[in-house]
């Protein structure tokens, strides 16, 4: 499976060019954050994949099947393990639909055999994505670890 495509870069996990082939596979990908779309990266070796920032897209089921290709190519690897970190400022209502989506697909996988965990970081005075988070592990089942962080100090 192939994710060159749709705004999904693959980055080297070893820049080395005396590495096989084979060992320069590439094992991290990222979706550039944009103004209305988080930051999205898979870590292949380190069995991860971070959303953070702000998901305000026009089309926000367009963006995150994006999500759902990368989730599928690292299922496709046989892995047997992930780590999902949320770690938004905002969403709107659309991204809310996708991230439900995205989350039964976790729970769904968990069912399956996967182990899977999923953290959902938000700012400790920010009392809607605290409610948010308890809202998606309500509504999904999935055990969301709410994890509160400091607020950036500018």
């Amino acid at each position: 499976m192939s994710l060159a495509m749709d705004g999904i870069i693959a980055i080297p996990r070893n820049e080395n060019l005396n590495t096989s082939i084979d060992q320069r596979r590439f094992r991290n990908y990222i979706i550039k954050a944009t103004a209305s779309t988080p930051f999205v990266a898979l870590e292949m070796a380190n069995r991860s994949l971070l959303i953070k920032g702000n998901s305000s897209p026009e089309n926000p089921v367009e963006f995150y099947e994006k999500v759902d290709k990368l989730l599928a190519y690292y299922m496709a690897e046989g892995r047997n393990s992930l780590t999902v970190n949320f770690s938004l400022d905002y969403f709107n209502t659309g991204s809310a639909r996708s991230l439900y989506v995205l989350m039964t697909q976790l729970k769904e996988h968990g069912e399956n055999g996967m182990e899977v965990s999923v953290n959902w970081y938000y700012k400790i005075n920010d009392e809607d994505m605290l409610l948010s988070g308890k809202n998606f592990s309500s509504y999904t089942q999935l055990d969301l670890k709410l994890i509160p962080t400091s607020p950036m100090k500018y």
